[in-house]
């Protein structure tokens, strides 16, 4: 929905408020991002299937993603 969202708004269809990993994708097509001064805590969860042994690959991907969000947040903030 982020993403429908974020086209609308780069066709002047309206305002979004949004987390900046999202909203950095959308960068260069033609949006307007400014920090937004009040404190939402809506983080990310990691969901995975109950009862199966979780993969190196697994733990791997998880590790990256929270590596580049972080790396990102700090860029943005």
């Amino acid at each position: 929905l982020s993403h429908t969202a974020l086209s609308f708004v780069s066709e002047g269809l309206g305002l979004l408020v949004i987390d900046p990993v999202t909203a950095a994708e959308f960068a260069d097509r033609g949006v307007i991002t400014r920090p937004f001064g009040v404190f939402i805590d809506a983080g990310f969860i990691a969901i995975r299937p109950a009862g199966y042994a979780q993969s190196s690959m697994i733990q791997r991907f998880s590790d990256e993603f929270w590596a580049y969000h972080d790396g990102l947040s700090e860029c943005l903030s």
